[in-house]
């Protein structure tokens, strides 16, 4: 026999069967809702299906790798994209007055919720539509420890996407276009209140995959296949940032899927990075040129030649190398 359903709909109230609370704040997890009071709180999909499974364990302490497994699902990822989730939950609870630390680390090890956690005992009522907490979210990679030689072009690109909807920075493979997007998002945060989702689109093969990449960078349920009118629509008001990033394999349908963002959600903005430009309409290419390097034959003392982006990049590395191999 089947289970109850975790939610009923009843003249556009929702009564939901399993929640949790803690302090001020009430988590849905089958509807992957937070809500502080009444209001919902913005979160990306992986700060909260993070925050799920700390609270499902509340007391307990979950492992870097559990986490990481679960949220990151048949995906290589850094640790450092775990901490960013963590600080993004942190920086939620922590701006509320009364609330406290939730979130205890273990040093190389992982995280464990600890303040008390309440499960309902029995149904309660939350009404669809009540408004959102307005707080910029994202799904960035960390950002980078330091960025050389690419302060013009973040400043650069900044400018340009307060003009253009449509911004693609182009360049060979290798050169930094991921580094500086990445650096530049994380820069614009404040200037998005509704967030910002960065789309890896390098394991995506079937064209088709690119909105259900979509759906995950902005929490948005249901929306797995084509973008449809239904949806678009839903998110017309949204002021969003969208990065799409390796996009050179699948360039004709990021264009397209790009052209649908713009076209649908007037206050959105999209930025791309690829070996090669979209050719879309409104498109504003930005092409990523190398780093500096010292001119052929030239004797350069060792300080002169720092002053080069590109000595300083393979210092930097270098040494970062033989600090981890002592």
């Amino acid at each position: 026999m089947a289970g109850r359903p975790d939610h009923v709909v009843l003249s556009g109230v929702i009564v939901v069967q399993q929640v949790y609370s803690f302090g001020s704040f009430h988590l849905l997890p089958a509807q992957q809702i937070l809500l502080h009071g009444d209001v919902r709180v913005q979160l990306g999909s992986r700060a909260l299906q993070i925050l799920v499974m700390l609270i499902e364990r509340a007391g307990e302490l979950v492992s870097k790798e559990e986490l990481i497994a679960r949220v990151w699902a048949n995906t290589c990822v850094e640790e450092s994209n775990l901490k960013v989730q963590i600080a993004t939950l942190r920086k939620v609870f922590g701006s509320h007055a009364e609330s406290r630390q939730f979130i205890a680390t273990s040093n190389g090890r992982g995280y464990c919720f600890v303040a008390p956690v309440e499960r309902a005992g029995a149904p309660i009522q939350w009404t669809a539509g009540l408004p959102v907490e307005r707080r910029p979210s994202h799904d960035l990679p960390a950002l980078p420890y330091r960025v050389l030689g690419r302060e013009s072009a973040v400043n650069t690109l900044a400018q340009q996407l307060s003009q253009h909807r449509l911004i693609t920075l182009a360049g060979p493979g290798g050169i930094g276009k991921t580094t500086v997007a990445v650096t530049l998002a994380h820069q614009l945060l404040e200037s998005y209140p509704d967030g910002i989702g960065f789309l890896d689109l390098a394991p995506v093969r079937d064209p088709s995959g690119i909105a259900a990449v979509f759906a995950s960078a902005f929490a948005l349920r249901g929306c797995a296949g084509e973008p449809t009118t239904e949806w678009l629509r839903s998110l017309r008001e949204r002021q969003i940032l969208v990065v799409l990033d390796n996009c050179e394999h699948i360039v004709t349908a990021a264009a397209a899927f790009a052209a649908q963002l713009t076209s649908a959600m007037p206050r959105a903005h999209v930025l791309v990075t690829s070996r090669e430009c979209l050719r879309a309409a409104g498109e504003r290419v930005h092409r990523l040129a190398p780093l500096e390097v010292p001119p052929a034959a030239t004797a350069l003392s060792a300080s002169e030649a720092m002053a080069y982006s590109a000595v300083e990049l393979f210092v930097d590395r270098a040494t970062a190398s033989v600090r981890a191999s002592n």
